[in-house]
């Protein structure tokens, strides 16, 4: 499919993950402490009407870089909000595409 998530606005580089097995929104908002994400209360207000128990997983990124001009590319996804680049040719196809 085509990528459908919209303008990409910026880019990351994983750096680790945290998967949980039975978690729960407490257990899931205090893996983010420390980061921005733990005191947007917006957001954690928003999920309060997941179920008490769910998978969950929390995502460590590193080097976040807002991109000057977001742009839409053409390539393909499999998903709405995430992109795999692991190889040069992946990264030029998705992340020095031009406007």
């Amino acid at each position: 499919m085509k990528w459908s998530g919209g303008k990409i606005v910026a880019k990351a580089i994983v750096d680790s993950f945290r998967q949980m097995e039975n978690c729960t929104l407490e257990q899931l908002r205090d893996s983010t402490r420390g980061f921005g994400l733990y005191d947007l209360f917006t957001y954690w207000v928003s999920l309060v009407s997941l179920p008490p128990s769910f998978f969950g997983i929390t995502i460590y990124l590193t080097n976040e870089q807002w991109l000057d001009t977001p742009f839409k590319p053409s390539a393909r996804s499999y998903g709405p909000s995430w992109i795999v680049v692991d190889n040069p040719s992946l990264e030029n196809q998705w992340l020095n595409a031009t406007p």
